[in-house]
């Protein structure tokens, strides 16, 4: 993969979660970081249930950095339906207020330490039903970060009653797909999203909204309809 190195033991847990092979926190019995003269090596030691159904699932996926539609190491098309997506949102909740929206989009910046120095990194935000940032956290690439927002959530322990999932970037296919797996409500992104997305999203459940060239919300799904 290539991430940005912080945040490791969040993102070992929330990519493993993202792509199936742990369904809670407790599916991950351990892990460990190793920097090397190349990079990083992160080893996850499965729990044996989890290992157990990682044995057995038959899924050949070899992942290499993907940055872009969120499909790349599949075999053939025919995986794509396989994969999309991993569960269903529970619909119960409070709506996304819009107001709130905007106070998290405008208080972003300021918890975005990473974009500010290099202008090239995207993040990833829980927040709360007000509008208020609960956890960030940023990476070079997209998928990376919400996969850490995804492992310090987890580890958070949150209620998904209420708030929602913002995201830096535009919206693909597996933005919404890790996003359902997660169980988040909602997903908000400031760049407009796929067909792909949106089928997934109200496949699964999900409230999908994304910001036009005025910050103004633009609701493609909705949990409660």
């Amino acid at each position: 993969m290539m991430a940005t190195p912080e945040d490791i033991d969040d993102f070992a847990l929330g990519f493993s979660l993202s792509e199936g092979l742990i369904d809670d926190a407790d599916g991950i019995r351990a892990s460990s970081a190793c920097r090397t003269a190349d990079g990083i090596e992160l080893a996850i030691e499965l729990a044996p249930e989890a290992f157990g159904r990682f044995l057995r699932r038959r899924r050949a996926r070899s992942l290499r950095g993907h940055t872009s539609c969120g499909i790349c190491g599949i075999e053939d098309i025919a995986q794509l339906r396989c994969m999309a997506p991993r569960g269903r949102v529970d619909t119960c909740g409070s709506p996304v207020d819009h107001d709130a929206i905007g106070r998290a989009v405008a208080g972003l910046r300021d918890f975005q330490p990473l974009s500010r120095t290099t202008h090239c990194a995207h993040a990833a935000a829980w927040a709360d039903g007000a509008g208020r940032l609960v956890l960030v956290r940023e990476d070079v690439g997209r998928h990376n970060a919400l996969d850490k927002l995804i492992g310090a959530y987890l580890r958070a322990t949150i209620a998904t009653t209420s708030g929602f999932c913002l995201v830096t970037s535009r919206c693909s296919f597996e933005m919404v797909q890790k996003a359902v797996a997660a169980r988040f409500p909602a997903l908000v992104a400031v760049s407009s999203p796929t067909a792909l997305a949106i089928r997934t999203a109200r496949q699964a459940g999900l409230t999908l909204i994304t910001l036009d060239r005025g910050n103004r919300p633009v609701i493609h799904s909705d949990r409660s309809e």
